[in-house]
């Protein structure tokens, strides 16, 4: 898919999703948690949005949005998530709405806490 600019609209990126990862999600879904990937699937998602939105990673910091794969396969992380009663460990997110804003400014800027 080439570079479809940055005046794209909100349905264009959520078809986009559709389309390309098989899920219907919407301007409040939280991209990492609801498309459920973590690791390397994780790192390919924000590799192609980037070059299929034109859009730099200059500023991203991959370990805040999702699990690494010595994360998701280390022994005791397992343990913390069962004994805790959590899926994952908890990463700061980001919605369709700031994937949105990203692309319209040409660069990743985490979103506002």
């Amino acid at each position: 898919m080439s570079a479809m600019g940055k005046e794209i609209t909100k349905q264009e990126l959520i078809d986009y999703f559709h389309k390309k990862w098989l899920v219907l999600l919407n301007e409040k879904s939280v991209l990492i948690d609801d498309l459920q990937i973590d690791g390397l699937d994780a790192l390919l998602l924000f590799d192609n949005l980037a070059r299929d939105f034109d859009f730099t990673l200059e500023n991203f910091d991959f370990h805040r949005y999702a699990m690494t794969e010595y994360e998701l396969g280390n022994i005791f992380l397992t343990i913390y998530r069962v004994i805790f009663n959590r899926k994952k460990l908890i990463k700061q997110t980001f919605t369709v709405d700031h994937l949105l804003e990203v692309i319209r400014k040409g660069t990743w800027f985490d979103p506002q806490a």
